[in-house]
This record gives C-alpha cells, structure tokens and sequence, in this order.
C-alpha cells in the first residue's frame, strides 16, 4: 500500500521508506517549492480513510481504493502541481476544476485542477477527492 500510520508530526514517516524516496524525488530541483502542495494534497488523500492505497512513481502519485484508481496528481513543474480525478461524468467543474472528459479515454480521468499554491488545495479540492473515491468505491 506505501502508507504507515500517520504520526502527530504530520507526513513524517507516513509512507514507506521506498515509497517516500520516490515522492522525495518528484519534488527535487525546480520543483522543490511546490512540495507544500503536494504535502497538503497528499494529507488530505490519507484522510480519505484506511482503504485508500497511496502509490508512488518516479512521475506521479496515486490514489486508488481496492475498486480502481480514482485520481492522481504530480508537480507539473515549479509552478504548479497538476491534481487529475475519475469522477466518470458524475460531477460538473468547479472552482478550479475542468472537465478533461473530451481528451480522456473513456473511464479514465475526466476532471484536473492546477494548484499553484498551497491555499488552492482547499474545501473545493477535499469535496472532488471524496466524491472520486465514493465513485470508485461504489465501481467495486
């Protein structure tokens, strides 16, 4: 799964010492300054609740629930992290949300946000990762 028991020092320890090191790697160089983002992204994914599986390439983060792969997200560059969700139609934009469902395969993910700042990930964002891992749940 990638993901220990988050302690109260916040992410410290919480993914698995492989997988930590890859997340480390994304946020290397340029894209250093947008760790915080992804930090507070990858909060409230663990807060999403105990059947969500957090993976980590050497390109993006996943997130999945047993049923499938609900969402990813990436530093795009050092400007912004790139947040993708499969809400498979069910849900319009919103906010900082676009609807990619015309250049997304089907079933794939129809729904992004850029976040260049650690205030964009917010209410918006932590009601379209609940709402991609409810659909995906419900998929199973």
């Amino acid at each position: 799964m990638g993901r220990r028991q988050a302690r109260d020092d916040g992410l410290t320890g919480v993914l698995e010492p492989e997988v930590e090191a890859h997340y480390d790697a994304l946020y290397d160089g340029t894209k250093a300054r947008m760790r915080p983002v992804g930090d507070a992204l990858l909060a409230m994914v663990i807060d999403l609740g105990d059947d969500v599986e957090i993976g980590v390439t050497n390109l993006y983060v996943s997130m999945a629930t047993p049923d499938g792969q609900f969402g990813l997200f990436f530093p795009a560059s050092g400007r912004r992290v790139t947040l993708r969700l499969r809400l498979m139609g069910m849900v319009k934009p919103r906010g900082r949300f676009q609807s990619t469902a015309d250049r997304a395969p089907e079933g794939r993910f129809d729904m992004r946000a850029y976040l260049g700042h650690v205030d964009h990930v917010d209410k918006d964002v932590r009601a379209m990762l609940r709402r991609a891992r409810d659909l995906s749940a419900m998929r199973g």
